[in-house]
């Protein structure tokens, strides 16, 4: 069955969740509605991590405590989810730059492998 939960929602709706106490978890999530009551959980924070406007990933907050989610906390775990995207985004970058960097090599060196061949030939006088 296909059971909507925090972090699968905020990642493929590509929007934040914030939500303060049991009952606006319950009426968003309702397939965690078992498993609520074993966990110390009064409020939930999930957010898309986004590159270039697309979500690729999500991170989930789940907080003990029950929460109004002021301006000024949704803006500080927006900042959060937007510093985590920024780094992940910039990993992707250096091992694609990596890759390319290796792919570069392996083509210079077989450049040189063939140049040396080459001159080898060309310097053999026929026979």
């Amino acid at each position: 069955p296909n059971v909507r939960l925090p972090a699968k929602a905020a990642l493929f709706e590509g929007r934040a969740f914030f939500l303060g106490n049991r009952h606006e978890i319950l009426t968003e999530f309702p397939a965690i509605r078992a498993a609520l009551p074993h966990l110390d959980i009064n409020s939930i924070v999930a957010l898309p991590l986004k590159v270039q406007g697309d979500s690729f990933a999500s991170v989930v907050f789940y907080l003990e405590e029950i929460n109004t989610f002021s301006g000024d906390l949704q803006q500080f775990f927006e900042s959060l989810a937007s510093q985590a995207s920024v780094a992940l985004d910039r990993a992707f970058l250096f091992e694609k730059q990596e890759q390319q960097k290796q792919e570069l090599q392996d083509a210079l060196r077989s450049r040189d492998e063939f140049f040396s061949i080459a001159s080898h030939e060309l310097k053999t006088p026929l026979t």
